[in-house]
């Protein structure tokens, strides 16, 4: 039986990383746990696109972090993680995060594209 390849999750810069550090208990766990997943799996978040107010991410993905532990789960989940593959979707080598944080009406979106200077 054959391993799966894993890949390199790295960040865009330290402000990213911190990003993900920054996220409130439990969904900080969480993020770093789909991260994890993310070296076997690069292609499990969801397909971004160019929105015309948050950016161009159209090389990009999301990841929905959800605390499943809740009662009730939140909907849309708060938090975010926005990521893409390098060199790119269809062949990649590595995994790399722009931000994390909250949704707050597309915010984390809007962040990410001003920091792969999109916006």
């Amino acid at each position: 039986m054959s391993k799966a390849p894993k890949y390199v999750v790295d960040f865009l810069d330290r402000e990213a990383f911190y990003s993900v550090e920054r996220l409130p208990q439990p969904h900080r766990d969480i993020a770093w746990d789909l991260l994890d997943h993310l070296q076997s799996t690069p292609r499990f978040g969801k397909p971004l696109e160019n929105h015309p107010i948050l950016g161009d991410l159209s090389d990009a993905r999301t990841l929905y972090v959800i605390d499943f532990d809740q009662k009730q789960v939140d909907w849309p989940p708060p938090y975010r993680i926005v990521y893409r593959l390098l060199p790119s979707d269809a062949a990649p080598q590595r995994v790399q995060v722009i931000w994390a944080g909250p949704r707050d009406d597309g915010l984390v979106y809007e962040v990410a594209a001003r920091r792969l200077k999109r916006l």
